[in-house]
């Protein structure tokens, strides 16, 4: 007998200031940690991505599913948290896609031990929710989904069983099929899968053995194993896949023993590129002598090749910096141009990356501070990478073909092990903001927002800011979005103070306060 279980939505609250994202980048977040893990661009023209969220829960939960919608300049139109009923239940979206029908789909854990499907329309209204187990009673997550041609959906999982996972449902989340696929490597994760463009799926990721490696299997659409193949060997992981314009696939993921690793025993970004039957064409490591890198997200590009996004660790791990890492290859892999992306006292990570309809990439993932206080992260970059003159090229790539060789995997398959589960939404209201490249605007989560009230914005050559007479503010401080502090005026108890802007450039800004109290930000706009 199926059950019904109530599932709790927050609808946020948003507020954004005005941006144009033709080449920038804004972060969104509470008062504890969010993060994102996927982004799309809309058929609005907008954005939407989605992640977790700590800090727009009730007091059950530990953590909930997170989606946000901005429109093609950044502005915020809606938020939502998707919050499981049970006490202390912990999830988290792994994957979003937009659907044909113009709504969305959100995947991955909704409590605990079960994996979970959001549908949404246009406007962010819940129209059906799933929650996907296998039989034991551990962690199941969705990390990946697809639209299928049939208007149903492909969920690649991870079972608490310790198998990998396929799940294909119907346009109503209803299960056609599930099979589980077992190897000799030990116990399987997929992180990522691609339709494949002559028909059927191809999921990437490994298995948790002495002998790891990534792994790729391909199945048609029946879930049936057409091959699976091992590359690499020892600790190197697969974590995202994407089909080539060829019919072959490209996978993106980190490496412990080729390219930079080799000498210094240090982590390498890499990239393969196979045929569609697996052979293998290619393979690059990236990254550089001082850092360790990873890639979490790769995406072709309209000119043949392919951009990446990941994360760099700046080497001894215990001081030095993690910042978002970003490259482009060419069709053969060579790399064109790379990014290390952080900003001041911060540390970041990219999850997912995107080709926009203008040529340029978007780039999601977090990035917190020393005290592990994290937001959401939105990047938009031209087709060069360019983002904002403090990031600067690293200019290595390393041809790693030679290790990486194809092995044969036999795969053992297992039917029908997943079982589904209705949800029934409801609404709670919360509240969140963003602002500009380097810090966060904080919000209550009761909807009250720790806004600076300027005013005109736009401004010319002056604007006030309005202060809380109980807030300890002693300065406000102008900074350019690379965070550099243009100009300092103390407030001296004023509640009205006015900033000059006479000798400012037009463009975007950020006000900082300095005070006692916790410090806010607001975007201003210079424009004459």
């Amino acid at each position: 007998m199926r059950s019904t279980i109530l599932f709790a939505v927050a609808s946020l609250q948003l507020a954004t200031a005005d941006a144009q994202l033709t080449n920038g980048c804004f972060t969104i977040g509470g008062q504890q940690f969010e993060t994102t893990r996927a982004v799309v661009q809309t058929s609005d023209g907008g954005y939407a991505f989605a992640g977790l969220t700590l800090s727009y829960n009730t007091a059950n939960v530990i953590q909930s599913m997170y989606m946000v919608k901005t429109d093609e300049n950044g502005a915020v139109q809606w938020g939502l948290s998707f919050e499981h009923p049970a006490v202390s239940s912990i999830g988290v979206a792994y994957d979003m896609i937009q659907t044909s029908d113009g709504g969305y789909a959100v995947a991955g854990a909704s409590a605990q031990t079960s994996a979970g499907l959001v549908k949404l329309d246009a406007i962010g209204a819940v129209q059906w929710s799933k929650q996907y187990d296998t039989d034991a009673d551990l962690f199941d997550a969705v990390n990946a989904v697809l639209q299928t041609p049939d208007g149903g959906y492909l969920l690649a999982m991870h079972g608490s069983s310790g198998i990998m996972v396929l799940i294909k449902t119907d346009a109503a989340g209803e299960i056609e099929w599930s099979k589980g696929y077992s190897s000799g490597f030990g116990t399987g994760t997929p992180y990522d899968v691609a339709m494949a463009l002559g028909g059927g799926y191809a999921v990437c990721g490994h298995h948790s053995n002495t002998s790891q490696g990534l792994h790729v299997l391909r199945v048609d659409e029946n879930g049936d194993v057409l091959w699976g193949k091992r590359y690499g060997s020892d600790v190197d992981l697969a974590n995202a896949i994407a089909a080539s314009p060829d019919s072959g696939f490209v996978v993106a993921g980190h490496t412990l023993t080729y390219g930079f690793a080799l000498v210094t025993e240090q982590q390498d970004a890499f990239v393969v590129k196979i045929d569609q039957d697996g052979g293998l064409q290619w393979a690059r490591a990236f990254g550089g002598s001082t850092d360790s890198e990873g890639f979490y997200g790769v995406v072709p590009t309209n000119d043949g090749g392919y951009a990446m996004a990941g994360q760099a660790y700046e080497l001894p791990f215990a001081t030095g910096l993690q910042r978002i890492y970003v490259a482009k290859c060419d069709a053969n892999g060579e790399q064109l141009w790379s990014q290390k992306i952080n900003g001041a006292n911060q540390r970041g990570t990219a999850y997912d990356i995107i080709e926009c309809t203008d040529g340029g990439l978007a780039v999601v993932g977090d990035r917190y501070d020393v005290l592990l206080n994290s937001d959401c992260i939105f990047l938009k970059m031209e087709a060069d990478g360019t983002i904002c003159p403090a990031c600067g090229p690293v200019p290595y790539g390393m041809d790693s073909a030679a290790f990486f060789i194809p092995e044969d995997i036999t795969y053992t398959v297992f039917d029908s092990i997943v079982t589904s589960t209705d949800y029934t939404p409801t609404v709670f209201q919360g509240g969140m903001a963003d602002v500009g490249c380097l810090e966060t605007l904080i919000a209550e989560a009761d909807g009250t927002e720790a806004v600076l009230i300027i005013s005109p914005n736009p401004a010319d050559d002056h604007c006030t800011v309005s202060i809380d007479p109980a807030s300890n503010i002693r300065a406000i401080e102008l900074l350019s979005m690379q965070g550099s502090t243009l100009l300092r005026v103390a407030v001296n108890g004023s509640m009205q103070v006015n900033v000059p802007l006479g000798a400012i450039a037009n463009g975007t800004y950020v006000l900082r306060t300095i005070g006692s109290g916790r410090t806010q930000h607001a975007r201003v706009v210079v424009a004459r």
